[in-house]
């Protein structure tokens, strides 16, 4: 995910600063010319999305897939909403590791993986139909765990592992709460005056 943000920031930089609409023109390059308002624009926006995506890096890199549901499920997200949430979370690396372990069974049959655009094109569709049935078949296995665990059951759950927060957690809640409040006016202000 950190290198998918960097991308993501220099391609809009690129696409903005040569595509946007402006008048100052920085420097030319063949037919294309770099302004210097969609480089400002783009810079902007940039860093709002470094500091959303390094935002949502650093949470998930502190905090465990199932700290984050049980705290959910202590807010009032139902048990059932939790487990999507929970499973979805989960699934990713799951299908990761299920993706490489199908393209390592396409290199040993001597399936050519590697190479340009038009060879991977090639090769995306004997990889993603078993990584589809393989999901499908690893869902219906989740629904029948489920059931036997008695998750349908319409009783209150309980929880083997639990966390409690701490009296600086409820500080800093408050901290943040309040300085949330002061940027939101400090912006209303700016924009009334």
């Amino acid at each position: 995910m950190r290198n998918s943000v960097g991308v993501l920031f220099i391609i809009l930089v690129v696409i903005q600063t040569f595509f946007a609409a402006g008048e100052t023109i920085l420097f030319s390059f063949w037919i294309f010319s770099a302004k210097l308002e969609g480089l400002l624009f783009a810079l902007k926006l940039g860093f709002v999305l470094a500091n959303i995506g390094g935002c949502l890096i650093w949470f998930f890199a502190i905090t465990t897939e199932k700290d984050f549901v049980l705290a959910l499920e202590k807010k009032g997200l139902s048990s059932k909403a939790s487990y999507v949430v929970l499973s979805t979370l989960q699934m990713v690396p799951v299908l990761k590791k299920r993706s490489e372990t199908i393209m390592n069974a396409q290199r040993a049959r001597r399936v050519e993986t590697e190479g340009g655009l038009l060879v991977r094109a090639k090769v995306f569709v004997p990889t993603i139909v078993p990584l589809v049935l393989s999901s499908i078949q690893g869902t219906e296995e989740r629904a029948l765990t489920l059931e036997a665990r008695g998750f349908s059951v319409e009783t209150k759950s309980t929880h083997l592992y639990d966390i409690e927060p701490k009296p600086v957690d409820k500080t800093l809640n408050i901290i943040t709460g309040l300085v949330f409040i002061l940027i939101v006016v400090g912006r209303i202000v700016l924009c009334l005056i």
